[in-house]
């Protein structure tokens, strides 16, 4: 005057809309909105009540049937209503018509104007216009050309008024049309000019009758007069100077005649194009008038576009000075402007429309705007409309990113998922390829036990020997499982989970083992914050985090337990945070290795131990979005800090 809008932008689009409506509703003159479908049904959805008034019609009637505005229409202007509109809705331009219409059965004159714009589905047209009855206005020129029609009748058959000024005598004489311009009889006249002047005309054009003579011998006046009976004319009247041998003034000799049919059609006509030029400037759109120079001047600018832009009509004299403003880089500045002269000549040798162009303009704030330029040219004018669709640009940019990211995510996703399929095949085959082998020792061993079972006693030493090979045996098969168990789990559901509670039924799984090996556990919710205190929840699998933090207790009793620590100690903290929540767990055992602590997944400092459950807890914190990292606890031992990220509906305590 872009993505799929949400339900609240959508109620907010509905009710600006019914604000420009209420607004239309104002307007002193008709307005209208017509929308057109992709399948070519248009219709009314808007008819402002002066409209109707205008063309006395029903509403119900014109937006049930868009035809039934038309039926007013002069026949004789059908054709070019039913052209215009089609050129209209061919080209999304706008619609210009003056012409006829029978209202109560009589003729009138009316002027319509609509410009289109399209709706946020991108595929929907609308044109908003305004109506106006010019009827006072077709006659005001009918009068005009009346009056003049009478002034060269007079002129030929002497039907104006003569009079003459003697300078040395003092004297007027006025001739009988004269006297009848001025509603006297002969025997009325006074003989005294000033007397039948309008007061407040009287001093101006004595003085101009004496400037004008004392540069020439020719002067013209118009001028109101007061007859008799109270009435006011407007007259006009020429006088020729008589001089002397010297120079002198002696005579002066004129003619007077009655123009105030005239000179009220030209009142009408000043007011008209007032009330029209008041409405445009009242309109909701941008709107300029300037001339079809380059660079030349602005005739007018209306509110919408002042408040717009920001420039006020004195900064803007002429078109040179809006291009500075708008377009400070020279070089875009001479692009746009070569753009716009080529599209002007081309609407002068061809007639139509200029633009629409596109260009962002610098207003004086200092912001950016998206704005669609149009203009029509009558004469040397060109009416230029501004459309801002910076906003409509922006939700269409908004979109494209939101389209681009979700793009990135789902190939951030199918990476990933390629990225487990293949660790999974890869530890599928090659625990298929070590179960084989490790089943067959495990079934040899079995056999030679059983064998043994009725050896001497001597054999008893390999007796112990093959029991521990099966022992082995067997908890690597069962490794090995939990491997192949583990890796074959490639999908996480994640569902709001509630941290301190898995911590809690962790703990509650271990109860014996700590209490077996006199452990204490301490919990802490962070500095100067009890354990629980604000809310922890993330979005996780709560399975696979029971078993992770139960891997990570029991990797701490036996790190404690197995080296014999002076101070048996377990600390667990969990730390809400802006955007994450951090479970830190440390121990009072030996600690890791420095070269260790970048290499977690299946490393293991137990004596018997394989890392499959450091592997766990590193694959069940990579499933769910976050990180693991090992260092040194305050207890002396290893601490492994745990970071998940937080739900976009999580609640956020403190950071």
């Amino acid at each position: 005057m872009q993505g799929l809008p949400s339900s609240a932008s959508a109620t907010s689009a509905l009710s600006q809309e019914q604000v420009v409506f209420e607004m239309m509703e104002r307007i002193p003159v008709g307005t209208f909105v017509l929308e057109r479908k992709p399948d070519g049904c248009a219709a009314f959805t808007f008819v402002s009540s002066g409209l109707l008034a205008m063309l006395n019609a029903d509403r119900d009637s014109v937006l049930a049937d868009p035809d039934a505005i038309f039926h007013s229409v002069h026949p004789d202007e059908v054709a070019d209503v039913l052209a215009r509109s089609a050129l209209a809705f061919t080209n999304h331009a706008p619609f210009h018509w003056t012409g006829r219409a029978i209202v109560n059965g009589a003729t009138r004159w009316f002027s319509a104007e609509a410009s289109p714009r399209e709706r946020d589905d991108g595929v929907t047209v609308v044109w908003e216009g305004v109506v106006i009855d010019i009827t006072s206005h077709k006659a005001a020129e009918e009068a005009v050309a009346q009056s003049a029609r009478k002034m060269s009748v007079a002129a030929l058959t002497a039907g104006v008024g003569f009079w003459e000024y003697d300078f040395k005598e003092n004297r007027q004489d006025w001739d009988v049309a004269m006297l009848a311009l001025f509603g006297l009889k002969e025997d009325e006249f006074t003989g005294v000019w000033d007397d039948y002047v309008h007061k407040d005309d009287l001093e101006r054009v004595r003085e101009d009758v004496l400037r004008s003579m004392a540069v020439g011998d020719r002067s013209e006046q118009e001028y109101r007069i007061k007859r008799p009976n109270g009435e006011i004319r407007h007259v006009s009247a020429i006088s020729v100077a008589g001089r002397g041998p010297n120079g002198e003034l002696l005579k002066l000799t004129g003619v007077c005649f009655d123009i105030t049919e005239r000179k009220l059609a030209q009142i009408k006509l000043e007011q008209s194009e007032t009330r029209l030029a008041r409405i445009i400037d009242e309109l909701p759109i941008p709107i300029g008038v300037c001339s079809t120079q380059e660079f030349g001047t602005i005739l007018t600018s209306n509110k919408a576009f002042i408040s717009t832009f920001g420039y006020s009509p004195e900064e803007l004299p002429d078109v040179r000075a809006w291009s500075i403003l708008a377009y400070p880089d020279e070089a875009f500045r001479n692009y746009v402007f070569e753009r716009w002269n080529a599209s002007i000549a081309h609407a002068l040798d061809h007639g139509g429309m200029v633009g629409p162009l596109e260009y962002p303009v610098v207003c004086k704030d200092g912001s950016i705007r998206d704005i669609v330029f149009s203009g029509v040219i009558f004469d040397d004018i060109i009416t230029v409309t501004a459309q801002d669709v910076t906003d409509r640009r922006k939700a269409e940019r908004e979109l494209t990113e939101s389209a681009e990211r979700e793009r990135q995510a789902d190939e951030r996703r199918r990476l990933l998922l390629e990225k487990k399929l293949r660790t999974s095949l890869a530890a599928a085959a090659v625990a298929h390829e070590i179960n084989q082998p490790l089943s067959t020792i495990l079934m040899h061993t079995q056999l030679a036990l059983a064998t043994f079972d009725s050896a001497a006693a001597d054999s008893e030493k390999l007796r112990t020997h093959l029991a521990d090979m099966a022992a082995e045996g067997a908890r690597m098969v069962t490794t090995i499982e939990k491997m192949r168990s583990l890796l074959r789990n490639v999908q996480t559901t994640l569902e709001p989970v509630e941290l301190s509670g898995v911590i809690h039924t962790a703990l509650l799984y271990n109860k014996n083992l700590l209490a077996d090996h006199h452990i204490e556990v301490s919990l802490s919710g962070g500095p100067g914050h009890h354990f629980g205190d604000s809310p922890c929840r993330i979005a996780g699998d709560e399975a696979q985090l029971q078993v992770a933090i139960g891997n990570l207790i029991r990797n701490a009793v036996d790190a404690i337990t197995t080296h014999a620590a002076p101070s048996r100690r377990i600390a667990i903290e969990l730390i809400p945070m802006a955007d994450s929540i951090n479970l830190v767990i440390g121990d009072s055992g030996p600690g890791l290795d420095d070269s260790l602590l970048d290499n977690i997944p299946l490393h293991t400092t137990k004596p018997q131990g394989s890392g499959v459950g450091l592997f766990i807890v590193a694959t069940t914190i990579e499933n769910h979005g976050g990180s693991l990292n090992a260092g040194r606890s305050p207890l002396g031992g290893a601490e492994f800090r745990l970071s998940f990220p937080r739900p976009a509906w999580g609640p956020r305590s403190r950071s």
